[in-house]
């Protein structure tokens, strides 16, 4: 079976960060419910399902701010890069022995510095 008529040739209308947001704030909601059941002294399944929701939400921030500090794929090879540290200072570097150009950030006293300036395109 192929797609739907109504689909055929559409791109999906709902992005993957959107779907995460809406799942945290579907569980996040969740939560809080049941965190207000618990207190009544409702059941051990409502504390296991607000346990589980809360676990949910932070598994989901911290898969974000994973993804957030970490750098783009090379402009010229499109080959994810790698984040060199000397100790003191971090620079982002492309690896690809392929790549034409081999681009490299400045270097810069934190990660999360040579990760943006990386990710800066312009």
């Amino acid at each position: 079976m192929g797609e739907p008529a109504n689909l055929k040739g559409r791109e999906s209308c709902v992005t993957d960060k959107e779907i995460l947001d809406m799942l945290e704030k579907r569980l996040s909601d969740d939560a809080v419910y049941y965190d207000r059941v618990c207190w009544r002294g409702i059941s051990h399944e409502h504390f296991a399902k607000r346990t589980y929701a809360k676990e949910m939400c932070e598994t989901i921030r911290a898969l974000r701010a994973e993804d957030e500090n970490e750098p783009k794929g090379c402009p010229f090879c499109g080959k994810k890069p790698l984040v060199h540290s000397d100790g003191i200072m971090y620079e982002v570097r492309c690896e690809n022995d392929d790549c034409k150009i081999a681009p490299s950030s400045y270097s810069y006293s934190t990660r999360e510095q040579a990760v943006d300036a990386w990710n800066e395109r312009g």
